[in-house]
């Protein structure tokens, strides 16, 4: 996807790894080079991870990323599972850094209570069935909210994002400081 809306040659790739994380690579020049693959991070260092599961991004119009995704590295077993949650982190263009994006604390989107799937006696790679929400999508409504639908190959259902928890995430960045460079005044001289 377009990471500036301002230029259509700023583009970020992400995708799902069979390692227990999130990988992304950048491009300035419209797709035709990328940088090396990397670890998708929230911060530039704790790294985002996902039990090779699906992940998917809903673009707004001032560039910043709305992603849901399975926020665990559950790799042991081969197939789906470690799905029981979704969660949303809201991420945005580092200014005067083309190829970095700065993701918000992840937060809950959904959760699973339901029938486990994973440890049942016939349970098959090739052909199992999400435990918990599964795939999904994003849709703008008409009244300018955000829902997504997702399913489990078992049924289909429609889920709305809280305003409140958007908003929240996407002031983030915007409201938390930077760790300070200097090192801390001790108590005695502080004024």
């Amino acid at each position: 996807f377009q990471v500036d809306p301002r230029d259509p040659a700023s583009l970020m790739c992400l995708w799902r790894t069979e390692v227990g994380i999130i990988a992304c690579c950048f491009s300035a020049d419209g797709g035709e080079t990328f940088t090396d693959p990397a670890p998708m991070t929230y911060d530039g260092e704790r790294i985002m991870k996902n039990p090779r599961g699906s992940l998917t991004p809903h673009r707004f119009p001032d560039g910043s990323i709305l992603l849901i995704y399975y926020n665990n590295g559950h790799t042991e077993k081969e197939g789906y599972c470690g799905r029981r949650y979704y969660w949303y982190t809201y991420g945005r263009p580092a200014l005067g850094h083309p190829n970095k994006m700065l993701w918000s604390e992840p937060e809950l989107a959904l959760w699973w209570d339901g029938e486990s799937l994973d440890d049942r006696p016939d349970w098959n790679a090739d052909w199992a069935i999400v435990d918990g929400p599964g795939y999904c999508d994003f849709a703008a409504l008409p009244g300018g909210e955000l829902a997504f639908v997702e399913s489990n190959k078992l049924t289909l259902r429609l889920h709305k994002v809280d305003p409140a928890t958007l908003q929240h995430m996407s002031l983030q960045h915007l409201t938390s400081s930077p760790p300070s460079s200097s090192p801390p005044v001790p108590q005695s001289e502080r004024q």
